[in-house]
């Protein structure tokens, strides 16, 4: 997922280009995500490339209450500015300066002019996994007794109904 901007960067201000991601795969740490497909706008702006993107991709998580595997799909709205490493001319230089937000450099056009969305999207799509993944809304779990997943089988532990001491000292209080 790399798009070399030479072009684009050499162009006036205004210029736009697109293009299309079919079936590609971002592997990066822990992080594994199949099937990434979207479409992709970039347009030249005074201080670099400007890219909004609508990418869908695919990855499994585990459930939080049963502790299966499930696979989840992704939507992610992208906009982003890349600003180059190198100078073209048009473009307004950016200080990197104390003062300022330091330069995120991976939202950058490196050296050789190209830009790589991979960790860019990477981070998109970790942010759209849920906290507690569920394998499907109505998940019973595992039981925390005997760690039978009630969704397969039922258990015959006794549920505790009485509540521990310190919950127990919780029903007093008052709450305006």
């Amino acid at each position: 997922m790399h798009y070399n901007a030479s072009g684009l960067l050499s162009d006036r201000a205004g210029a736009s280009r697109e293009f299309t991601i079919d079936n590609e795969t971002i592997s990066i740490e822990d992080d594994r995500f199949t099937n990434v497909c979207g479409h992709v706008e970039l347009l030249k702006t005074g201080r670099g490339i400007l890219v909004q993107a609508e990418v869908t991709a695919s990855t499994i998580e585990e459930c939080s209450r049963c502790l299966k595997e499930t696979n989840f799909e992704l939507n992610i709205e992208f906009e982003e500015e890349f600003h180059p490493v190198n100078k073209f001319p048009g473009l307004v230089e950016i200080e990197d300066d104390e003062s300022q937000f330091p330069l995120d450099f991976d939202y950058g056009v490196d050296e050789n002019n190209t830009i790589d969305f991979k960790e860019s999207f990477r981070q998109a799509f970790v942010s759209e996994i849920p906290i507690a993944p569920l394998c499907k809304p109505d998940c019973k779990g595992l039981c925390a007794k005997c760690s039978i997943d009630l969704n397969i089988e039922y258990c015959d532990c006794v549920e505790i109904e009485e509540l521990p001491q310190w919950a127990q000292s919780l029903k007093s209080l008052e709450i305006n």
